[in-house]
């Protein structure tokens, strides 16, 4: 998944130059983004300005020694999609070994061998680029450009056709300044970040919405999605993630994803039985991912097992939302977006991020929404009140 652009990549061409944190103009020849770092681990996209369909060598320096090396040529959805690169195939990924990993907040430098200079100095704690990068955002901080208008959230709801949205929002809102997978930025920078941009989007559930940011000047928006289509998704995803992703980011990061992944790759999903198994000794920790997921978006808390009171708190906070899209009417929630916003229709109708997997099982089949329902009940009522409310206009 996380090769088409997927759940904790930020969409290409989002941000304005000025505004972009990991863009860089330190070798004008190239251009490069980069979307997850840590001391481990480094992903983003890179191509050449002149030669774009020619995969670009890269190495990852620590103190002037290389010590990870990669070829930008994993394909990205995303970039296709908006124009960027015409076969999307310039991604990249570098992670590093325990012994060779950089401690929390040191400078690794992207480097095309036999090149200079290097095309990016990033910080391994905050993903902020260094030098003279650093110093025009320090620039940028004391004399701040400010969008003055009414902010446009977005809350991501995994599995729901929101990197479609967001991606399609991030390019046509651009010029007023967009940030998009908010839960790769320190919290301490969000209020800061609703003063800039117009447009933010990210992982996040309503407590952080509602404590994090003025929600007074800003609409909130959301899109769900049938309850049992949306856990089928997420289950495909989980697997593809552990056992067949190039991408190595949860493996690095988020354990708990990958073992959970790992768990569902070994599980025969013909047989309702072994599902029922698996549902039946799910754990708490594996409960946050599957349990009710869509419910929890709407909560001002996250349970360890979700509960008909959390479903209560959930319905009252839906009184936030500016408006509320249904995965299975996609294009009636883009043309209103459009329309409330006064935007133009791009030309492009991408749909991104979906699965190439074959389905795990028949998620409308009686015997296995039986087996499946403690895991969708909250997320059933919701989405049928949410369903319901739009049929009424409200």
């Amino acid at each position: 998944m996380a090769t088409k652009g997927g759940a904790g990549r930020s969409p290409a061409a989002l941000l304005r130059p000025d505004r972009d944190r990991h863009n860089t103009d330190m070798n004008p020849f190239y251009k490069i983004a980069i979307d997850r770092v840590n001391a481990n681990y480094l992903s983003g996209w890179c191509f050449h300005r002149f030669r774009p369909d020619r995969p670009v060598r890269l190495h990852c320096r620590l103190g002037g020694r290389v010590v990870a090396e990669t070829t930008a040529d994993r394909f990205r959805e995303d970039l296709v999609a908006l124009g960027i690169h015409r076969s999307g195939r310039c991604g990249f990924e570098f992670t590093l070994a325990n012994e060779t990993g950089a401690d929390d907040g040191q400078v690794l430098e992207i480097v095309v061998p036999g090149t200079m200079p290097a095309l990016l100095r990033v910080s391994t704690r905050t993903q902020e680029p260094v030098g003279l990068r650093r110093i025009a955002d320090r620039l940028r901080s004391l004399w701040p450009l400010r969008y003055r208008g009414r902010n446009i959230f977005f809350m991501h709801i995994p599995k729901t056709a929101g990197t479609s949205f967001n991606t399609l929002a991030c390019s046509l809102l651009a010029r007023d300044g967009v940030v998009a997978h908010l839960e790769l930025t320190e919290r301490s920078r969000y209020a800061q970040l609703q003063k800039q941009n117009r447009y933010l989007s990210g992982h996040l559930a309503v407590g952080v919405w509602k404590s994090c940011f003025d929600l007074g000047r800003a609409d909130l928006l959301t899109i769900v999605r049938e309850p049992y289509a949306q856990l089928h998704s997420h289950l495909n995803w989980l697997i593809e993630t552990a056992t067949h992703s190039a991408d190595n980011y949860f493996k690095q990061r988020n354990p708990v994803i990958h073992d959970l992944g790992c768990r569902l790759a070994g599980l025969d999903f013909s047989e309702p039985a072994a599902v029922q198994r698996f549902v039946s000794d799910l754990d708490d920790l594996g409960a946050a991912f599957l349990d009710n997921g869509q419910t929890r978006y709407f909560l001002d808390h996250q349970p360890g097992r979700t509960n008909s009171a959390d479903l209560q708190q959930a319905r009252r906070n839906l009184s936030l939302f500016r408006a509320i899209g249904l995965t299975e009417a996609y294009p009636l929630f883009v043309d209103r977006f459009l329309a409330c916003y006064h935007l133009r229709r791009p030309p492009r109708k991408s749909v991104l991020n979906r699965s190439a997997a074959p389905p795990l099982f028949d998620h409308t089949h009686p015997e296995f929404q039986e087996v499946l329902a403690p895991l969708v009940e909250l997320d059933r009522r919701l989405y049928l009140d949410i369903r319901d409310r739009m049929r009424n206009g409200r």
